[in-house]
């Protein structure tokens, strides 16, 4: 499953629309429409996924995965601090 498809098929279970989520995430409702047509999940943020994760109420490291920025497995802390978006010490 792309980023794209889990974001749409989550969004739709918690019954949100875009504008629901964009504003639960503080993102532009034109982003997360680019986000849920593009395939190339890449080009999104970690910034941008964890604000997504706290909309959907999923663990950011489910969006990182999607996107391809974690590996399948154990997640590395030190690759979530590298990222931006983990616990700092």
């Amino acid at each position: 499953m792309t980023l794209s498809e889990f974001i749409v098929q989550r969004r739709t279970a918690l019954g949100l629309s875009r504008l629901q989520l964009a504003r639960a995430s503080c993102i532009p409702v034109s982003r997360l429409l680019y986000i849920e047509r593009t395939p190339e999940a890449r080009r999104v943020s970690p910034d941008t996924l964890e604000a997504l994760a706290r909309g959907l109420d999923v663990p950011v490291e489910t969006l990182l995965r999607a996107a391809g920025y974690l590996r399948r497995g154990a997640v590395d802390e030190a690759v979530l601090v590298a990222l931006g978006v983990g616990d700092r010490p």
